[in-house]
């Protein structure tokens, strides 16, 4: 005798079928490359034109593909593939021209795009706090990535926004397994019609076997493996 089969479990299996498969077919995104390891501390924000934050550099260890430590926004607050994002911080490892030297650098993609990099933005040096900024300014109508309060690089030519709907900060590295450790203090964003805000971030974006905790107030620690 054959079974009734319950609609009802047909649904959710389907179900579970559709959200498996668009896991496979709509990753999260890996700002920089096809990394493995991220613990960014996040926080959703409409219209947000621009990101702040102060970023410890530690003494990031050599041999590794990349290691990076960044603040910056993306389009989308999955931030899923298909986003537009621009970001800036420090990078070291052996993607960048000049193996292992701790430099700034910039990574963004337009919507529906492909992801650029710019290395070489200047040495850096361990063990020091470096304030890096994204922006988008109406006046230049274009994205930069500042330190220290100086415009060091901008895109030549022009992106295919000009505002996101998140605002991140902390490390990335190129696997799972690689060691990251990246403190932001400060962290702020500003909007299209808000200027700075200091913030909290209210949840995180996790790849791999990492961790992020809130170590003071507008502050992140994304650390790992843990």
């Amino acid at each position: 005798m054959f079974r009734r089969i319950n609609p009802l479990g047909v649904l959710k299996v389907f179900f579970c079928v559709l959200i498996i498969a668009s896991v496979l077919i709509f990753p999260r995104k890996i700002f920089l490359a096809q990394g493995g390891a991220q613990a960014f501390a996040a926080i959703a924000v409409s219209q947000v034109k621009a990101t702040r934050g102060t970023i410890w550099t530690a003494q990031q260890p050599s041999g590794y593909s990349f290691i990076i430590g960044v603040t910056g926004l993306c389009t989308t607050v999955d931030c899923y593939a298909g986003a537009g994002f621009w970001e800036t911080g420090y990078i070291k490892g052996t993607i960048t021209p000049v193996h292992n030297q701790l430099q700034q650098f910039v990574s963004y993609e337009n919507v529906n795009g492909s992801i650029t990099t710019k290395y070489g933005l200047g040495n850096l040096a361990d063990n020091n706090w470096y304030t890096f900024q994204t922006l988008y300014s109406n006046t230049a109508q274009r994205w930069e990535a500042w330190r220290d309060g100086q415009v060091i690089w901008f895109p030549p030519s022009s992106l295919n926004f000009t505002y996101g709907a998140r605002a991140i900060c902390g490390p990335e590295g190129s696997s799972n397994g690689v060691p990251l450790g990246v403190e932001c203090k400060n962290m702020q964003y500003k909007t299209t019609t808000v200027g700075w805000t200091l913030y909290d971030y209210t949840y995180t974006q996790i790849v791999g076997n990492y961790c992020v905790f809130k170590p003071y107030t507008y502050g992140s620690f994304g650390w790992g493996p843990c």
